[in-house]
């Protein structure tokens, strides 16, 4: 994957950077600063400083560009960490820094190279979520993704992995009845009837109009349980 990258080689730090942020550092200053972090692999610690540059020169742009450039490298960060909306939203911000850069800079280079790159891999991210966003709703709930992957297992003859994939499902959402029920039908397969009855009638507790429950429980013995009338 292209990566954007102002390297900048002999950066002096003199006293006055060693002040605090608000102690009449100057927006220079504020960006030698933040070009440290940045080149260090700080673009969340080198974003703050260029936004404090900014802020004493609403009007200067190099900030801009780098702040472009923190908003590219923090975007990557996030999509490697499985943050596609993040991701997303922080490649508009590099956007809209890019374009600041060039309507102060005509011709800069660097922020039309990372406007361009960063459009083209917002492109790719919002694809790729909208894709994932698709598969969610297609798959539905955790619990149901599990469940699929435990018939599957099932059928397979994966008689182990099947069953540590219904009671992952039952873990993932206790208040499941579908889960229960399908638990409690493969224990019985199992041959392991008090186990059946339990999570049959877990499922019952959960759901009594669970299809098929209430019959299965009577043919394991186990009739389901009978819910108390409410006192006058």
């Amino acid at each position: 994957m292209r990566t954007l990258r102002h390297t900048v080689v002999g950066v002096v730090i003199v006293g006055g950077l060693s002040a605090l942020p608000g102690c009449g550092m100057s927006a220079g200053q504020y960006n030698r600063r933040g070009l440290v972090a940045y080149n260090q692999g700080a673009p969340g610690e080198a974003l703050g400083l260029f936004e404090a540059s900014l802020e004493k020169d609403p009007r200067r742009a190099d900030t801009m560009y780098y702040i472009g450039l923190c908003h590219y490298a923090i975007a990557q960060e996030k999509f490697s960490e499985q943050n596609i909306p993040a991701a997303v939203r922080r490649l508009g911000e590099a956007v809209y820094y890019f374009n600041q850069t060039v309507d102060i800079w005509p011709g800069h280079e660097g922020a039309l190279a990372g406007r361009a790159e960063a459009l083209r891999l917002k492109g790719t991210y919002e694809r790729a979520l909208s894709v994932a966003r698709w598969a969610d709703q297609q798959a539905g709930p955790a619990a149901s993704k599990k469940l699929i992957e435990a018939r599957q297992l099932a059928r397979q003859g994966r008689v182990e992995e099947a069953l540590v994939a219904y009671r992952q499902a039952v873990a993932m959402e206790p208040d499941n009845a579908e889960a229960h029920a399908e638990l409690g039908r493969f224990y019985r397969q199992l041959g392991d009837r008090a186990q059946a009855a339990n999570s049959l009638t877990q499922a019952y507790l959960l759901n009594p109009a669970e299809p098929g429950v209430a019959r299965e429980l009577i043919e394991l013995g186990s009739p389901p349980p009978t819910t108390p009338s409410p006192e006058p």
